[in-house]
């Protein structure tokens, strides 16, 4: 089994980005991983070829963008990382949530069952945000 792309654009209270990169570089390295900050302005497709496991993550603030990446694969091509010896780490699938319900307060959001909702709530949730994004377009 492999992965496929996860898109998630996920707005956030104003004021907890600087809270939300500290929490993800810690919550990466706890996980085995190390997401390092992009200094380049170069677009993502140009970091990575298509057979690249990563992770990429934007994160806005009021003055700008900063973009963190983790590859699963080493600039040489390797998955085993030459200083350790061991297999390059894959991103836990929750990975992303678990950094948001912890930086949110909300521990309970960190597992997707958790979120869970009926049919006829996810349909006025999905009618609600249709409308919202109506408005801006």
């Amino acid at each position: 089994g492999g992965y496929h792309t996860h898109v998630q654009c996920i707005p956030i209270p104003r004021g907890i980005s600087t809270d939300l990169q500290k929490v993800m570089v810690a919550h990466a390295k706890a996980s085995g991983f190390e997401l390092r900050p992009i200094q380049s302005d170069l677009g993502i497709t140009a970091m990575l070829s298509e057979e690249d496991n990563y992770f990429y993550a934007e994160v806005a603030t009021d003055l700008s963008v900063s973009r963190f990446l983790y590859k699963a694969v080493a600039e040489d091509g390797d998955t085993v990382d030459a200083k350790t010896g061991k297999r390059r780490p894959r991103v836990p699938l929750q990975f992303g949530r678990e950094v948001l319900a912890s930086v949110l307060k909300k521990p309970e959001l960190a597992h997707w069952k958790s979120c869970v909702v009926d049919q006829d709530k996810e349909a006025e949730m999905a009618a609600t945000l249709r409308e919202t994004l109506s408005e801006h377009t």
